[in-house]
């Protein structure tokens, strides 16, 4: 049942995920302003060539039409991480998941067996279980705190 709670919800986590979106685009205008000042600063003062600043604002505007984040660098390597980790752990809590097929798994075993495979906490249970139904439709939510994972043919 599709109610205003569950309809809430969702809006938080899409204004939740473009918060996240406008931040990383903030960090990485930021980063390039203080790479371009570093480069004047260490005596490059020459412009860049203008076929060169035209292919980049193409692959930029491409990338950000493609629903890709440029990030720099120094955050690309935290974004990914961050990115790597939650797939990690989406893969860890199906792989736990299927092994229990058919039965009641409690969200709190879930929850320990990744954390104790992949070393990094789940934030935050609720969300991650959420994401998981959905890029998952054969996991479904019995109860509070009760998940089951139904096989193939079931």
């Amino acid at each position: 049942m599709f109610n205003e709670r569950t309809a809430l919800k969702m809006r938080m986590e899409q204004l939740n995920e473009r918060e996240h979106i406008i931040i990383r685009e903030f960090q990485a205008e930021r980063d390039t302003i203080y790479k371009r000042l570093r480069e004047l600063d260490n005596g490059k003062h020459a412009l860049p060539c203008l076929r060169e600043l035209a292919k980049q604002e193409k692959f930029i505007n491409d990338a950000y039409k493609s629903g890709e984040i440029i990030v720099p660098h120094v955050s690309a390597a935290r974004s990914e991480n961050s990115v790597v980790k939650k797939i990690d752990q989406r893969k860890l809590a199906i792989q736990f998941l299927a092994s229990q097929i058919g039965k009641e798994v409690k969200s709190v075993d879930i929850k320990r067996y990744v954390e104790r495979i992949h070393g990094e906490p789940i934030q935050n249970m609720t969300m991650f279980m959420e994401s998981l139904m959905r890029k998952n439709p054969r996991l479904k939510k019995i109860g509070r705190g009760l998940y089951t994972y139904a096989g193939i043919g079931e």
